[in-house]
């Protein structure tokens, strides 16, 4: 199965306060995004991460990239680095964006960044983060 999933912001503290999120502390909240991941995808599943994904620095993310269940495809977000770190952290491969076809054959446009229908053109959805 294809899940789809963005803004972890993984390590970021302000994140609690900027989106109200329901934790204490980075280290809880880290915690349950794992766990939570890890309990809805298997390892045989693939999950398409479009976007900020940590602000840890290459070794930390790379513990919890290695933590999650399945295979993990990054689409770079704004606050995401460069291709090779990325992949250094242990995704299986990167985008900047992504075509996917849907199922039922639609076709989707899978980027970090909110675009507007008329810019859609060749496109049945946008799979956005941010």
């Amino acid at each position: 199965m294809d899940f789809f999933t963005s803004d972890h912001h993984f390590g970021h503290k302000n994140i609690i306060k900027y989106c109200d999120r329901p934790f204490s502390s980075v280290c809880e909240m880290d915690d349950a995004l794992v766990s939570r991941w890890n309990n809805t995808v298997s390892k045989e599943d693939t999950v398409y991460v479009v976007g900020d994904f940590s602000f840890y620095n290459t070794r930390l993310s790379s513990r919890i990239v290695k933590s999650l269940n399945g295979k993990k495809i990054i689409i770079r977000g704004n606050h995401d680095g460069s291709e090779s770190k990325l992949l250094a952290m242990g995704f299986d491969e990167f985008y900047d964006k992504l075509d996917y076809t849907l199922p039922d054959g639609r076709r989707a446009l899978v980027w970090h960044y909110p675009l507007p229908d008329d810019m859609l053109a060749g496109y049945d959805l946008l799979i956005h983060g941010h």
